[in-house]
């Protein structure tokens, strides 16, 4: 599944935002009047939502047309039922897009 063409496009949306934001955290330690350096680069003002909802619908759909993935867990046992781990790791990669969107426009904000 982690070969599937939407889960490889949603970790290289996760690692681009990763890296455009990452010359944004260097503010907390910037102590003079001058622009920050770090907002002389577009890819840190890219904004990619739309992307990685268009990205986590594909996968999705991808999911559902897996017959491997239809089969039950283990009874009682919600970490090896295979959809709820799909559903954890989907929930996980939302959660670390919106917080590292959160900094992003934060910082964005403050300048």
């Amino acid at each position: 599944l982690l070969r599937t063409p939407g889960f490889i496009r949603l970790a290289d949306l996760v690692r681009d935002k990763l890296r455009a934001v990452r010359p944004l955290v260097g503010i907390f330690k910037h102590e003079t009047c001058e622009r920050f350096p770090g907002l002389a680069d577009a890819e840190t003002l890219r904004m990619v939502r739309r992307e990685v909802e268009e990205v986590e619908h594909a996968v999705i759909a991808e999911v559902a047309g897996n017959p491997a993935l239809r089969r039950k867990g283990i009874e009682g046992s919600l970490e090896k039922d295979p959809l709820c781990q799909v559903c954890m790791v989907l929930s996980s990669v939302t959660s670390i897009l919106d917080g590292v969107r959160e900094l992003q426009h934060c910082i964005l904000r403050s300048e």
